[in-house]
């Protein structure tokens, strides 16, 4: 049977004579017989796709999940059911007590020889009174109580607090309905709905162990969908129960890790890693108002106040939440923000010091404005803004700049009366003359008519002999070297 050798880092199987992982470049440590890759392809296909797997570079740094231990809390608030209808049958029991109470009491205030005025009425008014007192109590335990948990823990974001109560209450409420309707009972009699509240608050009690083993089951799948996995990238968050949900956190987004760990996170070695954007952690927000309000018989006025801090998420989807070694993810978390960081600075000063010695190379000593090289060649002239070549009078002769073809740019620009080009785009700066009465020519360069003229003198102390052929041409080449 042919052996083929499975990498122990990502478990995949390859050709046995290479030494090393194609895949990961792990090290090979053992082989398996050949019947087996097939497992272990099929266990490569049925992984988690949603689970950023190490693609063979690296990339992937960490992958983990929360533990079981930092869903304490929501196990917990899963068994709210159970409390709760232990503390509706107290609040039943007192409440019933305080009728009685109230009853005998009342009774005994009564002189006896008023008994015979009152022993009708108390007999008439018993069974309506008892009626009513009844459907009070079991309006409130446990139907009251119920749904007052379950408003607070929906307005608390309490997801195990208030989806157990409400199907405990639910389920207990539809079985009532069953039972109720089994009984015979019309919908439209009066003991319809005494009759359906004493159905729920004996079905509430078995049905708060079914909604709470329901609860504690769906936050455990919960946990286990989740996954976080921090690559070079970025952070990917995955997860969902219902209704997977998925998206990355960029380490530019990311201004500050925020670690969180209570105290079974200390025993159990587990934390909290909250992303925050920028320096929003901490900030706190302030609420002021007046009003008053009245009509023709009354008026009322008041003054409010509210404050409020506000922090990051910790839905599990929102963060790194109960991760196992959370001072190993933060810092590898710290290390790739600081680099990203420093990558930016370093791209910012590189892209200023390029700048910096672009514009050194372009711009003339003393001028301090970036003007790029041009060629000038004799003969060549400025079409004006229709494309008309101006004339010879207006024309100086050998002093125009040659240019490619290009777009010309106008710019209005009072400190360098002179056209440029840039060799690179060929575009044309054409800037209009400066508004001065006179121009001086430039410091050590004499205009081109008394570089004319003094050849001419050369050559007339050429011919008379005074100079020798040598040193015409070179004082020529020197004078032609200026224009």
């Amino acid at each position: 049977m042919d052996e083929v050798k499975i990498c122990p880092q990502c478990e995949r199987c390859t050709d046995p004579d290479q030494e090393n992982c194609p895949y990961c470049g792990s090290a090979f440590t053992k082989s398996i017989p050949e019947t087996k890759m097939q497992q272990a392809s099929v266990r490569d296909q049925n992984r988690d796709s949603g689970q950023k797997q190490d693609t063979g570079n690296g990339s992937v740094l960490l992958s983990t999940s929360p533990e079981r231990a930092s869903f304490f809390f929501r196990y917990l608030m899963a068994l709210s059911p159970i409390v709760l209808v232990i503390v509706c049958v107290f609040v039943r029991m007192i409440l019933e007590r305080m009728f009685q109470i109230g009853s005998s009491s009342f009774i005994s205030v009564v002189p006896a020889m008023m008994s015979g005025y009152t022993t009708g009425p108390l007999n008439t008014y018993a069974s309506p009174i008892t009626y009513a007192t009844s459907l009070t109590i079991l309006m409130i335990a446990p139907v009251g109580i119920f749904i007052f948990f379950a408003s607070v823990g929906w307005s608390m974001r309490l997801t195990g607090l208030w989806i157990s109560t409400s199907l405990a209450l639910g389920l207990s409420g539809v079985a009532g309905m069953i039972m109720t309707g089994l009984a015979g009972v019309s919908p439209a009699s009066g003991n319809y709905l005494l009759l359906l509240l004493q159905w729920i608050e004996f079905l509430v009690q078995p049905f708060c162990f079914v909604a709470a083993v329901i609860v504690i089951l769906a936050t455990e799948k919960f946990r286990r969908s989740i996954r976080y996995t921090i690559t070079k990238e970025g952070v990917w968050i995955r997860g969902g129960l219902l209704s997977v949900q998925e998206h990355m956190v960029l380490y530019g987004q990311i201004g500050r890790i925020v670690f969180e760990q209570d105290f079974l996170g200390t025993m159990f070695n587990y934390g909290t890693l909250i992303p925050q954007s920028m320096t929003r952690w901490g900030q706190e927000m302030s609420f002021r108002g007046i009003g008053a309000t009245g009509q023709e018989d009354n008026f009322g006025a008041g003054i409010g106040y509210a404050k409020g801090r506000e922090e990051g998420s910790r839905y599990p989807l929102d963060c790194l939440y109960g991760i196992r070694d959370p001072k190993k993810a933060q810092a590898i978390l710290t290390e790739l923000i600081c680099r990203h960081d420093k990558r930016e600075d370093e791209q910012v000063s590189y892209l200023k010091k390029s700048y910096e010695t672009d514009v050194a190379k372009t711009t003339p000593r003393g001028s301090g404005i970036r003007v790029p090289e041009s060629t000038v060649v004799p003969g060549r002239s400025i079409p004006d803004d229709a494309g008309n070549e101006p004339s010879a009078s207006t024309a100086t002769a050998g002093m125009m700049p040659e240019y490619p073809e290009g777009k010309v740019i106008r710019v209005h620009d009072d400190v360098i009366p002179t056209t440029t080009m840039s060799p690179a785009s060929g575009n044309v700066r054409e800037i209009p003359p400066l508004v001065k009465t006179e121009t001086h020519p430039p410091l050590g360069i004499p205009p081109a008519e008394s570089v004319l003229d003094q050849i001419k003198k050369l050559g007339e102390l050429k011919n008379s002999g005074i100079i020798t052929e040598e040193e015409f041409t070179a004082k020529k080449t020197e004078l032609l070297k200026r224009l």
